[in-house]
């Protein structure tokens, strides 16, 4: 059984998230700790952490993911953005520390031209910075959606950085189901999410996945559009997502909808409909 959640703000205090995943009656739920699009953050209030804290002792709620913000490139080459990418990925790794957050989303980033190769060497390079740090926050590489000079859209490329880094065991991997249809991996059906699993097994390793995102896509098959879509009203449809949570080997993990809200529906319909389809 997995845990389903969604993406809660923290709008009016950190601690407030944790409200609006309990109003859900969810097991999991991911977070921002500030702007997406910003570099820095203001460190959450103290007052706010203790709370965010309390909230979570008295909520049946398992697990807490952090989606690292936008801006931060891992697989750059450029001096500035790489130290402006050490600085926010610290930061928000002391935050999920001082917040007990379990997981910690990463996007794997752009070459900029320089070719993959170079890339997966830049990003081994955060990470082994990263693990230095000895935070307790577990670190999760994203899948990404294949657009252009993007690194970790291949299986076999986040199976690369992970072999490579210092402590291959501080490092994981989230699984984005409307990323990896984008890059080309179909997940229309039980065959095809098998097929696809399998590949991901070979080449990363099942138990390397901690957490998944849960997002139809906009796009087609291997469009390398990363535009998310209501469960079952994109192309990978219900069926895709009824086999993948079925996956026996994927039993228990955080999954985590960043689905639209608007006139269609809402966190809600989707979360009931990802639980008919499990159950």
């Amino acid at each position: 059984m997995h845990k389903l959640g969604f993406h809660a703000s923290i709008t009016g205090g950190i601690h407030k998230s944790v409200d609006r995943a309990n109003q859900l009656s969810v097991d999991a739920f991911q977070i921002f700790l500030g702007s997406p699009r910003s570099w820095e953050h203001k460190d959450p209030e103290a007052d706010f952490i203790n709370k965010f804290r309390e909230n979570m002792k008295t909520s049946s709620i398992d697990n807490v993911v952090c989606h690292l913000s936008y801006l931060p490139n891992p697989s750059s080459s450029d001096d500035l953005i790489i130290s402006q990418t050490k600085n926010a990925l610290t930061q928000q790794m002391d935050n999920s520390d001082k917040l007990d957050i379990d997981y910690l989303v990463i996007h794997i980033g752009s070459h900029r031209g320089k070719g993959v190769d170079k890339g997966i060497n830049n990003v081994v390079s955060m990470m082994d910075f990263a693990i230095s740090k000895s935070s307790k926050v577990k670190l999760l590489l994203e899948t990404s959606a294949g657009s252009k000079n993007s690194v970790g859209s291949k299986f076999d490329e986040i199976g690369r950085i992970i072999d490579n880094v210092s402590d291959p065991s501080k490092i994981g991997v989230c699984f984005d189901t409307c990323h990896v249809f984008a890059a080309g991996y179909d997940l229309r059906n039980e065959e095809e999410v098998h097929k696809t699993l399998s590949v991901f097994d070979d080449y990363v390793g099942l138990d390397k996945l901690k957490v998944l995102h849960l997002n139809d896509s906009k796009g087609p098959l291997g469009s390398a559009r990363d535009r998310h879509e209501h469960i079952g009203l994109g192309h990978i449809g219900e069926d895709g997502f009824a086999a993948l949570l079925k996956y026996k080997r994927l039993n228990n993990l955080p999954a985590i909808i960043e689905t639209p809200v608007n006139e269609i529906r809402g966190n809600r319909e989707n979360l009931d409909l990802l639980l008919k389809l499990m159950n």
